[in-house]
């Protein structure tokens, strides 16, 4: 009787556990409507690359020519962090 119960029960295990996994890796983009919708983080920045190809492109450059102006290290620290900084919109230019 333990053999017929046990493999119904790792079958359960598994389904629940492939569901969650599911849940989590598809949830966020499945309620979002829009890019906006999408906590922040690269989720986000890669829905609005792929909806926004263009303008994705435009910012890239943008902060690429600030970045050169700035001589790419400033009060803000590292290029990378610059360039972050730059793509959030916290950076004039």
């Amino acid at each position: 009787m333990t053999r017929v119960v046990l493999p119904k029960i790792m079958s359960a295990r598994v389904a629940v556990v492939v569901g969650t996994l599911l849940l989590a890796w598809f949830g966020p983009h499945a309620a979002a409507q829009s890019c906006k919708d999408l906590p922040r983080g690269p989720e986000k920045m890669q829905c609005w690359k792929q909806k926004h190809p263009d303008a994705a492109a435009n910012k890239m450059q943008h902060c690429l020519d600030v970045a050169v102006q700035r001589d790419s290290a400033t009060d803000k620290g590292t290029k990378k962090e610059f360039m972050h900084d730059c793509m959030r919109g916290k950076v004039g230019g």
